[in-house]
């Protein structure tokens, strides 16, 4: 059987929402990262030093490949 990794950054206020919608596609499981951060080619605005940029999470699920596209959808 054949796998494949769908991963989605999302605000922390959509997480479930879309852990919930993953599930009802035929997900199994997911691994929820808190608090991730990421960059562009510019760097993100800062005010005194302190990151402006909203928390976000990264969700991480690991699906069968038929099941995959379903999912993503």
């Amino acid at each position: 059987m054949r796998f494949k990794l769908i991963m989605a950054l999302a605000d922390d206020d959509y997480t479930e929402a879309i852990v919930k919608a993953a599930r009802e596609a035929g997900a199994t499981g997911c691994t929820v990262i808190t608090s991730a951060r990421g960059e562009g080619l510019k760097p993100g605005k800062t005010f005194l030093g302190l990151d402006l940029a909203g928390a976000r999470d990264l969700i991480l699920f690991l699906v069968a490949e038929p099941l995959s596209r379903t999912i993503l959808e």
